[in-house]
C-alpha cells in the first residue's frame, strides 16, 4: 500500500471542504506518522480533480516545491476502479453519496483489499444494513469499516461517551441523555446542497426499512438499559430546564447512537481487545430546541416535516420534491450549495442533559460493585450533568473536521490498535481513543 489516505469524493462541495481540512491539519497527521503524509485525492474526472490540485497548492504554501497529493481516478460504476484504489490505501475518507446507492460497493471493495474506510453518511438505512450485511466479513478481513463521521453523527457520539465517562467518574452509573439541538447563522440563504437534500427525501421515504432494521438489530442485540427512558411522545414539548420548545429531531443522530450501543454489547461480549471495558448502554433521545417565542414555528416545522415524510413515500411524490428542492425547504437547499458567508458564520450547539444512579441508589448487586454495569431500577436516575458541545457550520466545516480526524486516528498505529475491527459507528470504533481530544484541538468543544 503506497497510500495513507484517500480522499474520495473529492471534487464534489462536501469533497472539497475535506481537502481544505486536510491541507490545514497536515502537520498533525505528519507528526503521529513521523514522517510526509502519503495522501491523494479521487473522484470520477481527472480534469476536475487537477483543478483541486491548483488550488491544494494555492492552501499549502509551507514549500513550493511540495509534490501535493496523488490524482486516483475511480468511479463508483467501475468495480475495478475501486479495487484498485483500495488494494492502494490504507484509508479511505469517501465524501460520495447518497450512500444508499453509492456507498455498498466501495465497503465490498475496502473490505476485499484491506483498506479502512470513513464515510459522512446520515442514511440509518445504509448504515443497517451495512452493519447486517457486512458486519462479519469487515472483521474476519482485519478493517474497519466507520459510518457517520461526520457531523452525523461523531460530535453526538462522542459527546454521549464524555458525558458517560463523566458520570463513572462521579461513581454512578449512566443512565440516559437528553440532547437539545440548537443552530445559528447570521446570514440568510441556503444551507445545504442538492446531494444532501435528495439523501434527506430517500431517508423519509423509507420509515418502515427503518423500523424494521431497527426491530432485527433489537433481537439480535440484547441492550440492558439502568432505568426508564426519558422519551417524551409529545411532538411539542415546552423545556422548563433550558426555557424553550422542543421538537423531535429529525436527523439520524439518535439512531446512530442506538447503534453504538448494541455493537458496543458485542465487543463485551466478544471481549475485544481493547485496553478498557466500552462504555455502559445510556438512553439518548435528541430534541431540537426552539425560542420560547417560537411555538408557532414549533408546530409549523412538526407539520411540515410530518407532511415531507408522508409525500416521500410514493415514487412520485420524492420526484416532485427533488424537482423543486426551493420550493419545498423554504429556499434551505440549493444546487450550487451554500455560499461562504453562510457556512461561515453558522454554528451548532448540544445541549446534554446526563442522568445516571448513584451506588447507593442502584439496586443491582453488580453495580453496588462496579458503578459503570447496567443495572436496571424503575427508579428516577439521582445524579445529573450537564455538557455543551460547541462547533462550526454543521453541514461542511464541523463534516470536514470530523471525518478527517477519524481518519488520521486510524491511520495512527497506536491508535488503531485500540479500534475494534468491522462495521462500526463512531462511538463505537473510537471510544477508546484519542479521538474526542483530536476534535477539541480542531474546532470542537465539549464542556460542563
Amino acid at each position: 500500500k503506497d497510500l495513507d489516505l484517500v480522499i474520495f469524493g473529492a471534487t464534489g462541495f462536501t469533497g472539497q471542504f475535506v481537502v481544505q481540512e486536510v491541507v490545514r491539519t497536515l502537520s498533525q497527521a505528519e507528526a503521529a506518522l513521523r514522517r510526509p503524509l502519503r495522501w491523494a485525492i479521487a473522484g470520477r474526472s481527472e480534469e476536475r480533480l487537477r483543478k483541486v490540485l491548483v488550488i491544494i497548492k494555492q492552501l499549502d504554501r509551507r514549500t513550493g516545491d511540495r509534490a501535493g497529493p496523488a490524482l486516483v481516478v475511480a468511479d463508483i460504476e467501475s468495480p475495478d476502479s475501486l479495487a484498485s484504489m483500495a488494494q492502494r490505501a490504507h484509508v479511505i475518507a469517501t465524501c460520495v453519496g447518497p450512500y444508499r446507492t453509492h456507498g455498498e460497493a466501495l465497503v465490498k471493495a475496502c473490505i476485499a483489499h484491506g483498506a479502512n474506510y470513513v464515510d459522512v453518511t446520515g442514511e440509518a438505512t445504509f448504515i443497517g444494513r451495512s452493519v447486517e450485511t457486512h458486519g462479519d466479513e469487515a472483521t474476519r478481513s482485519g478493517v474497519a469499516i466507520v459510518h457517520a463521521c461526520g457531523y452525523d453523527s461523531a460530535p453526538a457520539e462522542m459527546g454521549a461517551v464524555y458525558a458517560t465517562r463523566l458520570l463513572e467518574a462521579r461513581n454512578a452509573t449512566p443512565a440516559s441523555i437528553e440532547a437539545f439541538y440548537t443552530f445559528s447563522s447570521r446570514s440568510s440563504g441556503a444551507a445545504i446542497n442538492n446531494g444532501t437534500y435528495e439523501a434527506a427525501i430517500q431517508e423519509m421515504g423509507s420509515v418502515r426499512e427503518i423500523i424494521q432494521l431497527e426491530q432485527a438489530a433489537n433481537k439480535k442485540y440484547q441492550v440492558e438499559y439502568a432505568g426508564p427512558s426519558p422519551k417524551s411522545w409529545w411532538p411539542i414539548r415546552y423545556e422548563k430546564r433550558l426555557g424553550g420548545w422542543t421538537v423531535p429531531y429529525f436527523l439520524t443522530d439518535g439512531l446512530v447512537v442506538e447503534t453504538s450501543q448494541r455493537l458496543m454489547v458485542a465487543q463485551r461480549d466478544k471481549k475485544a481487545k481493547v485496553t478498557l471495558t466500552p462504555p455502559p448502554a445510556i438512553y439518548y433521545e435528541p430534541y431540537l430546541l426552539l425560542p420560547v417565542y417560537a411555538l408557532p414555528a414549533a408546530v409549523f416545522f412538526v407539520g411540515a416535516i410530518a407532511l415531507f415524510t408522508l409525500v416521500a413515500q410514493f415514487p412520485l411524490g420524492r420526484r416532485l420534491l427533488k424537482a423543486h428542492p426551493r420550493l419545498f425547504t423554504a429556499g434551505m437547499v440549493s444546487s450550487s450549495g451554500p455560499n461562504i458567508e453562510s457556512i461561515e458564520s453558522s454554528s451548532f450547539q448540544q445541549h446534554m442533559i446526563a442522568r445516571g444512579y448513584s451506588r447507593s441508589q442502584s439496586t443491582s448487586a453488580a453495580a453496588d460493585k462496579a458503578p459503570a454495569s447496567s443495572a436496571v431500577t424503575a427508579a428516577e436516575p439521582d445524579v445529573q450533568l450537564e455538557v455543551q458541545v460547541n462547533g462550526p457550520n454543521p453541514a461542511y466545516t464541523c463534516t470536514a473536521i470530523c471525518l478527517v480526524q477519524c481518519a488520521y486516528v486510524l491511520l495512527d498505529r497506536k491508535q488503531r490498535k485500540r479500534v475494534s475491527n468491522g462495521v462500526l459507528t463512531p462511538a463505537a470504533a473510537f471510544w477508546n481513543t484519542d479521538l474526542l481530544d483530536r476534535l477539541q484541538a480542531n474546532g470542537l468543544r465539549y464542556s460542563v
